[in-house]
């Protein structure tokens, strides 16, 4: 028997709840904020693990980073089939993790490298400081820093595979609208933060 998948307001970390990571976003809002409740379950996790994956994020990176920096606008969080669906372009779902542990209907992980992902920022806060304050002092997977004022996004590699790849990669938008990512170093991150970091 399977354990019971946790509520949605259950916390899932100090200050946060599964509905925060799950609940978030323009897309999410524009599909679900004005329904009438019934096509919801679409957009909720239905494996354990990426509950778990939730908790771990939360504990790992959006906790030390609210206590550091104060309160975070989550702009993209768990995102189901369903959503991924809804979203134009832009995004990289078999990648970027931000299905977690969810299953195509094959059977398989959507996202290979499992964990969790999550996009934030921190008003009024520059987010060159943030993601070089996370790559000091946080054990995440992927980094992507798209700009001072653009939302950060940030995933951690499974429990069980605690070697996280710790990538960094500035993503640069050409006036094409062309996305041109460049794997970052720490100390490239570290130049590229204003002081203070």
């Amino acid at each position: 028997m399977t354990a019971p998948l946790p509520d949605l307001d259950a916390p899932c970390g100090d200050g946060f709840v599964y509905r925060d990571l799950i609940e978030c976003g323009e897309t999410w809002h524009r599909l679900v904020a004005h329904d009438d409740g019934n096509a919801a379950e679409q957009y909720i996790p239905v494996e354990l693990n990426t509950y778990e994956a939730i908790e771990d994020l939360c504990s790992t990176i959006l906790v030390p980073v609210r206590r550091e920096f104060g309160s975070l606008v989550l702009t993209y969080g768990f995102a189901s089939r369903a959503l991924t669906r809804a979203i134009p372009r832009g995004i990289a779902p078999s990648l970027d993790q931000h299905a977690g542990h969810e299953l195509s209907s094959g059977g398989k992980p959507r996202c290979a490298r499992l964990g969790l992902a999550v996009d934030f920022r921190v008003e009024g806060v520059d987010l060159f400081r943030v993601a070089a304050w996370i790559a000091e002092h946080c054990a995440f997977d992927r980094l992507y820093v798209y700009g001072p004022d653009r939302p950060l996004h940030v995933s951690v590699a499974p429990r069980a595979d605690r070697a996280p790849g710790r990538q960094i990669v500035r993503v640069d938008v050409a006036p094409s609208g062309r996305r041109i990512p460049r794997r970052l170093s720490l100390a490239d991150l570290l130049r590229a933060a204003p002081s203070g970091a």
